[in-house]
């Protein structure tokens, strides 16, 4: 298979054996009020459309799936309230692998 100059290849040719890609979204995912997502504050009510994501499968955790789901963390301002971490299904267009990390002292 050739892959596209650009990286992005069709979602249907995406691994589905768990391990995290990145996924392009059409119109994004909308990002609700105080949401923290992969390291990245974004302005309350914003979109992301290329988000990390990995294929889920339902297991004796979660009936979810199956399906392409990214991980959205809410961290609450109410005292008490917490972090609450949330697997989010998107429908991702296409996809291609996570990029190398830097290299040690780059």
């Amino acid at each position: 298979m050739t892959v596209p100059a650009n990286g992005w290849q069709p979602i249907a040719t995406a691994p589905k054996d768990g391990a995290p890609i990145l996924v392009y979204v059409p119109g994004g995912v909308r990002l609700d009020d105080e949401i923290y997502t992969w390291g990245a504050w974004r302005d309350a009510g914003g979109r992301l459309d290329v988000l990390p994501a990995r294929w889920h499968e339902p297991d004796n955790y979660t009936d979810d799936g199956p399906g392409w789901f990214t991980i959205m963390i809410t961290v609450s301002s109410w005292p008490g309230e917490g972090i609450d971490i949330d697997g989010v299904e998107v429908e991702p267009s296409h996809w291609m692998p996570l990029p190398a990390p830097p290299a040690e002292g780059a």
